[in-house]
């Protein structure tokens, strides 16, 4: 099981420890829970007015907290800016990240990533009246990107393909929407938002290129931490869990526009733990 878990989660399980990380005891002793999460991310995390968290990562990380602290441990929810998560997870400025965060091989040369609980793929938003339907459909085409971003490498990459460069979600829809690009391409979570806000939006190509994963982080080398992530992940898939939470959360969100399949990973489970 332990080679498992290594494999699915693409890290070594062993490694240096982080000097200044907080290991599993000493956070089941202080019975308190840092956990790194998105502010602005409906329908995964967002932050309420009245100082609460809501969303399908922030049920997720109460399951996590449970494991690691039983029921009588408190959870501090830290809103964390997109562009500084890792740094609040080397910074110790937080236990774990539990905020839409991808891994790929250069993360994790410096955290380390749980299995995954979520699976994301780029996808592109347009207009329904521009016609683009699939990838060839983006030759000559203009295409906002967010700088640095999976899908501004994807884009840079064709060059028949002319990137536009854009700041969130908002200036990348605006962008589309007054003609100065021709379609927006992000991950699927983010684009899938736009159609449910301009109905004359679609979600022209679902699925772009390699599948990307959202993993728990947490410091280099805490491998108690992490191995007890993992099993609690294995655990919510055999339950049946992340599908109940998609019912609730993120499906009615889209408008049934993104099939779950696009996200979920009980099937993936199913068969490693079934050999």
């Amino acid at each position: 099981m332990k080679k498992l878990l290594c494999s699915l989660a693409g890290v070594a399980c062993l490694g240096m420890g982080v000097a200044n990380a907080n290991t599993l005891d000493q956070i089941k002793s202080s019975k308190v829970l840092r956990i790194g999460v998105s502010e602005h991310m409906a329908p995964f995390s967002v932050l309420q007015s009245d100082g609460s968290f809501v969303g399908f990562e922030i049920d997720f990380a109460k399951e996590i907290a449970k494991a690691i602290l039983g029921d009588e441990g408190r959870i501090e929810f830290v809103g964390v800016p997109q562009k500084e998560r890792l740094d609040y997870v080397k910074d110790n400025k937080v236990d774990l990240l539990i905020a839409a965060y991808t891994r790929n091989e250069k993360r994790a040369q410096v955290a380390d990533f749980s299995v995954p609980y979520f699976s994301i793929n780029l996808s592109t938003v347009s207009k329904r009246s521009a016609g683009i339907k699939s990838i060839e459909d983006l030759e000559g085409k203009r295409v906002a990107v967010i700088g640095e971003s999976n899908s501004d490498v994807w884009v840079r990459k064709n060059p028949n393909i002319t990137p536009v460069p854009c700041q969130n979600n908002k200036d990348c829809y605006e962008k589309v929407n007054r003609g100065e690009a021709d379609a927006y391409m992000h991950n699927i979570v983010s684009v899938a938002s736009v159609p449910v806000l301009d109905l004359n939006f679609e979600v022209s190509i679902p699925k772009i290129g390699e599948t990307f994963f959202d993993c728990v982080v947490t410091q280099k080398g805490n491998k108690d931490m992490l191995q007890l992530v993992d099993q609690k992940i294995f655990e919510l898939s055999q339950a049946g869990y992340f599908d109940k939470k998609y019912d609730e959360t993120i499906g009615p969100f889209y408008n049934g526009n993104v099939p779950k399949h696009y996200f979920l990973l009980d099937d993936l489970y199913n068969q490693f733990l079934t050999m």
